[in-house]
């Protein structure tokens, strides 16, 4: 009987606090103690078919803007442009704090590019940003890197790959390689090459850990998830990050040993990011400034942060969109037709055309039979990008 009386106590204090706390924060589906939305977030996904039809739902009871519980953590979403734009672009720095616990923390612990916040988020970001554009991130300079890639990744596809008159790959192989190459160049200016082991490795780790963790695992509190009840969990569930994680500190300790033997020479801007990175530790210790974050172990955690957020989604946008394209092979007609006026068949497509091509993305784009937008949003979208 006390045992009941306990639980039943708990149980009230819970829905009460949980009561005043969603005074706060836009409405949404009525949460339970302890579970919060996580059964009807799981039912109305099963039901409408998926994940984004099962928010476009909740979107069309609750508004633009609404409260979804994740267990006991409260998280607003925001189901439109505008007001993704107002609040992550024009007030940035009202917004911009993010949430960074459980999974997302696993091994940042408050550090990187991703999940940080506060001064060493800033700081970070901005020698990331800098560095990277002064590498041609967003100009000319990385249009050719690009192309550069582009051009031998298939020159050396043609003389392993050429089949029936043409050559024959796996889309996902050939954009992960593609784009796993650039990606290493920008960073330790090495390139992948064809059956490379360490990058095999990388990439099925790198899709390992989005699969493998769940939601449940993303909201659960740090201190639990490293204590010794989860380690069963942990081990298995966020093994592929501590693999992506090991394969960059010894990236990094290979250009620290290269530079103490004197095979590699840092020039004064640095060659590539780990290089600028370097620079500035020694920057930092020259000029005396205590508790610097810069060290090769916050490194080793920003270069983390650039594999997990750069190969993965580019490589899948781009598999997506080549999926599509097979598809419908009328559209792929009307798009090449349209390339061929643009460039004139006589040269490779360029970022200054991109605004003659608007109708080529939003045409591919309409054959995407999940899209939540119009083509009207996206029109609208795009013209923003450009």
């Amino acid at each position: 009987m006390l045992f009941v009386l306990i639980v039943c106590a708990i149980l009230a204090f819970l829905t009460w606090n949980q009561w005043r706390a969603r005074q706060k924060f836009p409405r949404g589906p009525t949460p339970l103690p302890l579970i919060g939305n996580l059964h009807q977030l799981i039912y109305t996904c099963w039901k409408k078919g998926g994940t984004v039809a099962g928010f476009n739902e909740f979107k069309k009871q609750f508004g633009k803007v609404f409260t979804i519980w994740m267990g006991p953590i409260p998280t607003v979403h925001i189901a439109d442009f505008e007001v993704a734009h107002e609040t992550h672009i024009k007030r940035a720095n009202t917004f911009g704090i993010r949430y960074s616990n459980g999974g997302m923390n696993y091994i940042r612990e408050g550090r990187g590019i991703i999940s940080s916040n506060g001064d060493f988020w800033q700081e970070h970001r901005r020698f990331a940003l800098t560095t990277l554009r002064n590498f041609g991130l967003g100009r000319n300079i990385m249009e050719e890197k690009i192309m550069e890639e582009y051009r031998y990744r298939f020159q050396d596809f043609k003389k392993t790959n050429f089949k029936n008159g043409g050559i024959e790959v796996h889309a996902s192989t050939c954009f992960d390689l593609l784009v796993g190459s650039i990606i290493n160049t920008l960073l330790v200016s090495e390139r992948f090459e064809q059956d490379n082991e360490e990058f095999e490795l990388l990439k099925v780790n790198l899709a390992q850990s989005l699969e493998k963790v769940s939601i449940i695992d993303a909201f659960t509190p740090l201190p639990l998830l490293k204590s010794d009840m989860c380690k069963w969990r942990t081990k298995t569930i966020f093994a592929p990050f501590d693999f992506v994680y090991s394969l960059v500190k010894k990236s990094i300790q290979r250009r620290v040993s290269a530079i103490e033997k004197g095979e590699h020479v840092i020039s004064e801007e640095g060659d590539d990011y780990v290089d600028a990175f370097l620079i500035r530790i020694e920057k930092d210790k020259k000029e005396g400034v205590v508790d610097s974050t810069f060290t090769l172990e916050t490194l080793a955690i920003d270069l983390y942060d650039l594999w997990l957020a750069g190969q993965e989604t580019t490589s899948t946008t781009l598999t997506w969109a080549c999926a599509c394209l097979l598809n419908h092979p009328e559209v792929a007609k009307e798009i090449r037709k349209e390339l061929v006026q643009v460039t004139g068949g006589t040269r490779t497509l360029s970022l200054t055309d991109r605004t003659k091509h608007l109708t080529c993305l939003l045409r591919l784009m309409k054959f995407n039979e999940s899209h939540l937008f119009s083509t009207q949003t996206y029109s609208e979208f795009w013209k923003r990008i450009l």
